[in-house]
Order: C-alpha cells, then structure tokens, then sequence
C-alpha cells in the first residue's frame, strides 16, 4: 500500500492509513523540505516513533548543503537529490527492500 500525504503526519488520510497498516509498513519516502518550518527528518523520526521501528527512509532533496546531507547521513537515511530519476527511485527502493528483507 502507498500513501501520498503532502501534510504528513497531520492529514487525517495518514492518520487512517496509519491505523490500518501501520505495522506492516515498509519503506518511507519524504521530501527533505515541507510546508512550515518541517523537514522530511522530523516527519522520520516521529514516524520510527509511532512505529517503534527503525524503519528504511528515502529523502527527495534539491538542498546540496552539507548540514542536510550529514544530517541525513548521521540519521542512516537514504538522500536522493532533484530531479530524481524513476529508475534511480526504482533501484534505490528494490535495493533498500531487500537489504530490509535480509536483516
């Protein structure tokens, strides 16, 4: 299952989607930058919370700068930089899901 919710964990959409498979969840993309004063980072981190899991994380980013890639280093997330290519997307998600699948 996939949801977009570009509120995140505020939109009542993930709210229910979360309920409903939120323990079967496998992978979470997010962009680094979102409305407000949010990042992507946040948005992670209180997501391995709700989950208690250390779930594998893929960040959309146009910031090159070298505070948000060792913050996403230092937090094992995965960076993909804009514009993002489907088949580096693709790639990046098969390898990330089996790496998961092979503990």
């Amino acid at each position: 299952k996939c949801l977009f919710t570009p509120n995140g964990p505020k939109d009542k959409n993930f709210i229910k989607f979360s309920r409903k498979f939120g323990d079967a969840t496998d992978l979470i993309i997010a962009d680094y930058r979102l409305p407000g004063d949010l990042t992507g980072i946040e948005i992670v981190e209180d997501l391995r919370k709700k989950f208690s899991a250390d779930l594998p994380v893929i960040l959309f980013t146009a910031d090159v700068s070298k505070s948000a890639v060792s913050e996403s280093e230092d937090k094992g997330l995965k960076l993909l930089f804009k514009p993002v290519r489907m088949e580096k997307l693709r790639s990046t998600v098969e390898e990330i899901l089996q790496d998961s699948k092979n503990g």
